[in-house]
């Protein structure tokens, strides 16, 4: 999988986030029910609250429980003359991963979240991390500009990843690889088209998390946000620079753009306990937008391959415990200790079980490449916590939801043999009236 399509509007975003915000956010998201808290589906499997299985620098094919379609790989990076501290890395994933899941599922009501790349020696509920020693030294990449960094890292990192099967993006943890301030980078394509081909469904995106502070969480968020669509220029509240000018947001701060500096940053969910993802469910995020809104006519997260149904994100046999036992693979992985970290341990003397076969995930109709720009952006101050208020209840996806999903991905379009998504949208807004 490469870690990048060729051509496609492309940024390059270089981000600075506030110090503190995990906490903001986090308080944020408990205020607004998490799904793991009232899921729509109390069957559906929740990954581990700890890591578990054995440190590999290969992609575990023989454990693999992603569900079908594309998946966020989880990756622990280290320069060449660094030590190993995978151990540390993994439990940074696992809880990332974890908690970053679980926001999506909050903000779509517990209809859908994000699928990562799962299942280990130890079982399926354990994200599926790779742990790789760069080619180059500590001084080697922080002597080059953050663009040149990136692309250096991400051609190291490409010819690593080769084991890498299916659609994929990657969110890469850069051990001892500090930026001067700016905390993460990702790539985003300003491509706002309401379509199953857009530009940010294409795979093989990259994001890197290069400080592991207090807002670690927070900017491993933020990143996958850029990597998946977020800002688009067209949106109500851009700042026409990948980011959003509203406070309490994911994806929202002053960073210089022509309509983000400070003074452009509104409260205007000040006095409402908001969601992680998008504020106000006008930008980038709604899972069920009003007929003809800005989301319902143009690029929404929502809609984006790499979420899926809760209890579809993760191969879970329901009539076995969810933490399985089974012989770890052979070897040491990342040029480190190759062992095993975390709790349950796997058992040698269990049998390795047949992987099942995963269907080959859909992929996107070509598009069209235009040309690529690149954006770094400012730091801005920790906004204040605004006062909790009542949780919204979870909701199952509606049947308009369903609708629209399945219009966007050609179900729904083969079964009444409509021959675009635009059709069938109308088809989705009249059952609404019709009910």
């Amino acid at each position: 999988m490469p870690l990048a399509p060729q051509g496609g509007p492309v940024e390059l975003h270089g981000d600075r986030i506030p110090a503190g915000m995990d906490a903001e956010l986090e308080a944020a998201a408990s205020r607004t029910a998490l799904a793991r808290l009232a899921p729509a589906d109390p069957a559906a499997p929740v990954l581990a609250d700890d890591w578990c299985g054995t440190e590999t620098s290969v992609d575990d094919v023989a454990h693999d429980a992603t569900g079908a379609g594309p998946a966020i790989k989880l990756v622990y990076a280290r320069p060449s003359d660094q030590p190993n501290r995978f151990a540390t890395f993994a439990e940074y994933l696992q809880d990332d991963a974890r908690e970053i899941a679980e926001s999506f599922g909050a903000a779509a009501d517990g209809t859908r979240t994000v699928r990562f790349d799962t299942g280990t020696a130890c079982g399926p509920l354990y994200v599926d991390a790779i742990s790789i020693a760069l080619p180059r030294t500590r001084d080697a990449y922080l002597a080059m500009t953050l663009d040149e960094r990136f692309d250096a890292l991400s051609d190291d990192l490409r010819a690593r990843l080769t084991s890498v099967a299916g659609k994929r993006d990657f969110l890469v943890y850069a051990d001892a690889l500090p930026a001067g301030g700016v905390s993460g980078v990702a790539t985003l394509y300003n491509d706002d088209r309401d379509t199953a081909t857009n530009w940010n469904n294409s795979g093989g995106n990259v994001a890197f998390v290069f400080s592991f502070g207090s807002s670690r969480r927070t900017t491993a968020q933020h990143e996958l946000g850029h990597n998946l669509g977020a800002v688009q220029d067209s949106a109500p509240h851009s700042t026409l620079a990948g980011h959003c000018f509203e406070r309490y947001d994911v994806m929202c701060y002053a960073d210089g753009g022509p309509r983000g500096t400070s003074a452009d940053l509104v409260t205007s969910c000040a006095t409402q306990s908001p969601p992680a993802w998008d504020c106000r469910a006008d930008d980038y995020f709604d899972p069920d937008p009003a007929p003809g809104s800005y989301l319902d006519t143009h690029w929404n997260l929502y809609d984006s391959v790499y979420l899926c149904p809760p209890a579809d994100c993760i191969v879970v046999e329901r009539d076995e415990p969810a933490t399985t036992t089974v012989a770890p693979p052979s070897g040491g992985g990342g040029g480190g200790s190759g062992g095993s970290t975390g709790t349950p341990q796997p058992d040698p003397a269990s049998p390795t079980p047949e992987p099942e076969p995963t269907p080959p995930a859909p992929q996107p109709e070509p598009i069209s490449p235009m040309p690529p720009a690149v954006i770094v952006n400012t730091p801005v101050p920790a906004p204040a916590r605004s006062a909790p208020v009542a949780q919204r209840p979870q909701r199952r996806e509606t049947r308009r939801q369903r609708c629209r999903r399945e219009a966007r991905h050609g179900g729904g379009r083969r079964a009444t043999g409509e021959r675009s998504p635009r059709a069938a949208k109308r088809r989705c807004r009249s059952t609404r009236r019709a009910r």
